[in-house]
């Protein structure tokens, strides 16, 4: 998020759309854990087809200021997610993920001599239609739709000169492709992903401000994962993932007008899958 023109008059309007907002926010930081026990609840039930992944990633975020890059954030994160899919060798089928991450990155501001680290925690919930076929006697391919929503806290606080967190919260949608084994073999899928609403809120309130509600602009952008699956059970995949948002519209009270640059974020990793 960026700041511009500051005034020292408070603020104490409040309006509707804010206050739906925080009604939101408070109950989407629920979604996560919601996905992860909705996803375990099918293990009684049909345990062949569910998995849980461990994830190290390296995670980069960078915003772009004019076509220069203004920021940058780079580090380690780790995931842990859960995914049920329905036991079916052809035709429509259901499929659910949950997940939860978290990392504490570096931060780079390249406008002005700050640097620190930001702490970042999240989850994600997803629910997945997929159209499978098979390809032979040794793989199957699904052709998908997910629908997915992404909540996760950035926290600045550490860093003096921002001292505050931001709260994003992007619904989505990815079209891809996978193929899979039906026992053992290479795994692989390509598709794109494209954020349906976004919705940033900064905290301002935190250094004596009024909090902001920012709607970045969306893009498409790409997400592959290549690996193999060694037994029935376990399986090794590398992964890349990413989103892309567009500069938002400015957003403007009595402190002054803010709004959310170019940024893009990318993430890359090794998961580790074990199969029931």
């Amino acid at each position: 998020m960026n700041p511009a023109k500051e005034s020292k008059e408070p603020n104490c309007k409040q309006s509707k759309f804010w206050r739906a907002n925080e009604v939101l926010f408070h109950k989407a930081r629920r979604w996560p854990v919601f996905g992860v026990l909705l996803v375990t609840s099918f293990l009684n039930s049909a345990s062949a087809q569910f998995s849980v992944d461990f994830a190290p990633e390296y995670y980069v975020w960078q915003e772009y200021m004019n076509g220069s890059k203004a920021l940058e954030e780079t580090g380690a994160r780790y995931a842990l997610s859960a995914q049920y899919v329905q036991p079916r060798d052809q035709g429509f089928l259901f499929g659910v993920m949950g997940k939860v991450y978290a990392g504490s990155v570096d931060y780079e501001n390249f406008t002005a001599p700050i640097t620190g680290s930001v702490d970042y925690y999240g989850g994600i919930v997803e629910g997945q239609l997929l159209y499978r076929w098979s390809l032979g006697e040794r793989y199957q391919g699904d052709l998908g739709l997910r629908l997915g929503a992404d909540l996760w806290i950035r926290d600045l606080g550490s860093i003096s000169a921002v001292g505050f967190e931001e709260d994003w919260l992007v619904s989505y949608s990815k079209l891809g492709y996978q193929v899979s084994p039906k026992d053992t073999g290479w795994i692989g899928a390509l598709g794109i992903k494209l954020p349906i609403y976004t919705l940033e809120r900064a905290k301002l309130s935190q250094i004596g401000m009024s909090d902001v509600d920012i709607e970045p602009g969306r893009m498409v952008s790409p997400y592959a994962e290549v690996g193999y699956k060694f037994t029935r059970s376990f399986s090794a995949i590398a992964f890349m993932d990413s989103y892309w948002f567009s500069e938002s519209p400015h957003v403007s009270n009595t402190y002054g007008i803010f709004w959310q640059p170019e940024s893009i974020m990318f993430s890359a990793g090794l998961k580790v899958r074990w199969t029931f």
